[in-house]
């Protein structure tokens, strides 16, 4: 649930598997925190600029400082005008995912309140805190000024090899020039479930000379559309793990450390992307197959399983050839499979 966002990266860490889920922008009311269904509007926390509602709960501290959670359940990032009911403070915003706290320079007072713009990705949140005491030791918030899709410095990377793992009959390796979702590869492709993976090649000459400013070189690798987590390696080395929208990492810290410590006279970089994705499609898939155990039915307790099958307790493969063992029936096999995989488009994108 969006609003949670933040608060499970802060507690859980970044790249913590246990919290990758997809963010989906499901609305919460207030009363789940003790706020009525308007807590976020009226004079304490307003904001312009769109349509979709935002959420918010704020916070006081003993010194005087306070903060705010905010939580944006829209699916395109989005820049809010926001108005807090704070005087006399120094905003800051900190990320829950990373870790980094920045000073806001960009603000205002008027009438007892401050005036920022909050800069939010899609499905995402953000605690605004105003601190009593400027700290001059955090950075400035700086937004990135993404290159448009066009410009002749951004390079879409659409061909890959794409292996599944062994044991699940999903045939390949598969050579793509486009990236498609995997319930469109037929077979047992179309119904997998887990960790697949991507790889391909990079120049890196051509990677690092990607920006346009080459005494500040910053590039982005942007995975688009992901069905669900991708973790990207650059030859062998884990740089991120990306578990929510946008599906981008900075390469920039790890291309050059690949240019000052790898074979000088090898320019071919690996680019390997490991995408999971739910356990549904897989299901769906079983649940077309002869059953392999006996359910309860046409009472309270329908699709629920009457026991443990002998096969199951023997530790052996299911006897009708399904992958997934389950105590509740949660599909019938006609229901529609969802996206999967690397959808893209993946570029290697300049930042101005």
């Amino acid at each position: 649930i969006h609003i949670y966002k933040a608060h499970i990266a802060l507690k859980l860490g970044v790249g913590d598997r246990a919290v990758a889920v997809r963010m989906l922008p499901c609305p919460v009311t207030g009363a789940l925190f003790g706020f009525g269904d308007d807590f976020h509007r009226g004079s304490d926390f307003a904001f312009s600029g769109m349509s979709a509602r935002v959420r918010s709960i704020r916070r006081d501290y003993a010194d005087g400082s306070c903060g705010y959670f905010v939580a944006y359940p829209g699916t395109n990032a989005v820049t809010l005008a926001c108005s807090f009911a704070v005087k006399g403070r120094f905003p800051e915003l900190w990320d829950a995912e990373s870790g980094r706290r920045f000073r806001l320079a960009a603000f205002r007072e008027e009438n007892g309140r401050t005036f920022l713009d909050l800069p939010l990705d899609p499905c995402g949140s953000a605690f605004v805190y105003f601190a009593s005491k400027a700290n001059t030791t955090l950075p400035l918030y700086r937004p990135l000024a993404i290159a448009q899709s066009n410009n002749p410095n951004n390079r879409t990377i659409s061909s890959f090899t794409l292996t599944f793992p062994d044991g699940w009959n999903c045939g390949g390796p598969y050579t793509l020039d486009r990236l498609v979702s995997w319930t469109t590869l037929g077979g047992e492709a179309q119904y997998f479930s887990g960790t697949a993976v991507y790889e391909t090649t990079l120049d890196l000459n051509q990677a690092i000379e990607q920006s346009n400013n080459p005494n500040n070189r910053t590039i982005l690798l942007d995975l688009g559309d992901v069905r669900e987590t991708a973790e990207v390696f650059l030859n062998g080395r884990s740089v991120g793990i990306l578990w929510k929208p946008p599906y981008r990492l900075d390469l920039t810290a790890a291309l050059r450390s690949i240019e000052q410590s790898d074979n000088p006279n090898n320019r071919t970089i690996s680019l390997r992307i490991a995408v999971a994705n739910s356990w549904a499609n897989r299901l769906i898939g079983d649940a077309k197959k002869p059953d392999d155990c006996v359910w309860w039915e046409n009472d309270w307790r329908a699709g629920l399983l009457k026991e443990i099958p002998a096969w199951v307790k023997e530790g052996k493969p299911s006897p009708t050839g399904r992958h997934t063992f389950s105590i509740v029936r949660h599909y019938k096999g006609t229901e529609p499979l969802i996206p999967a995989g690397l959808l893209g488009p993946v570029r290697l994108i300049a930042v101005e």
